[in-house]
């Protein structure tokens, strides 16, 4: 399987992940058998083409994996998701010339889960897209806000994942995001990463160019 196909010029690499039950270790019916090689396999994926056997410890992380996702389905119409602002100094100055806007999770019963543990979920569930306009709007009416309240405007950053970014409708969302909350578009910084950007260059790019085009319009 290791072995390289040629296709129209190109060699494709395939891999294989297995999963392994025992009989009668594992389970006394072809059902649960199936089943836990199943939950041995999605462990060997994580670990790229590997094989592994299973066991009982993997049956909790599974179990916990899939609790946290239909949790977190839940946690924008619970409101249990809130976003602080990491301030940025200017040292030749001492003051703050800008924030980031950093998204934490208030369960309800696990407490405070930080991004580590649930974006990855969010990003391989497709719930990242969600989430992340929901971030973008809470980040944009609270500067807004806070302008409005007096204080010096403060450019805040948000992050935009690679999933918002297949978007094609990602330029109106910003543009009518903006427009709703009044906010100029001067004070708001969209932050993406290298990676996103080394994978399909020609494409961000675009993006980034309806980006600007949808921006300049408010204006």
């Amino acid at each position: 399987v290791g072995q390289p196909y040629s296709y129209a010029g190109k060699d494709i690499y395939v891999t294989a992940s297995i999963g392994i039950s025992i009989y009668p270790f594992d389970g006394d019916s072809v059902g649960e058998l199936m089943k836990r090689a199943d939950t041995a396999m999605f462990k060997a994926k994580e670990q790229g083409g590997s094989f592994l056997f299973y066991e009982d410890e993997m049956e909790v992380v599974v179990t916990n994996k899939v609790q946290t996702e239909q949790d977190l389905r839940h946690s924008l119409e619970r409101e249990e998701l809130d976003v602080y602002y990491q301030p940025k100094l200017d040292f030749q100055t001492s003051k703050i010339s800008g924030m980031e806007a950093l998204v934490r999770w208030n369960h309800p019963e696990r407490g405070l889960v930080g991004p580590v543990e649930f974006i990855p979920l969010a990003e391989e569930t497709g719930l990242i897209s969600e989430l992340g306009l929901w971030v973008l709007i809470s980040a944009c009416v609270q500067v807004q806000s806070w302008i409005e309240k007096g204080y010096d405007p403060i450019p805040v950053s948000v992050n935009l994942s690679g999933k918002q970014l297949e978007n094609s409708d990602i330029a109106a969302q910003v543009a009518h995001v903006l427009s709703e909350s009044g906010l100029k578009p001067e004070y708001l910084e969209l932050e993406i990463t290298e990676s996103i950007i080394m994978k399909r260059p020609e494409e961000v790019i675009s993006i980034l160019n309806q980006l600007k085009a949808s921006v300049s319009l408010l204006y």
